[in-house]
């Protein structure tokens, strides 16, 4: 079986501390596709989201939450 690699083009990349190892940071990636990879050991094994990749979202989310225009819903 051939392992076959999607190409993805990045939008935005974000730097992530590690928890468990100090001065260790991954790398997440917004795919132009729309989704989120991550360099961490957990998500190239089980490629599931990863905390990095969850704190990333969170991040995003209190962003758009912050700009949000007062009286606008969206």
């Amino acid at each position: 079986m051939r392992n076959e690699m999607k190409m993805r083009w990045t939008v935005k990349i974000w730097n992530i501390p590690s928890k468990s190892q100090l001065n260790t940071y991954y790398d997440v990636r917004l795919c132009t596709d729309g989704s989120f990879v991550c360099s961490c050991p957990d998500f190239q094994f089980r490629g599931n989201e990863c905390r990095h990749i969850k704190k990333v979202k969170r991040g995003l989310a209190g962003e758009a939450q912050k700009n949000k225009l007062p009286g606008v819903e969206t």
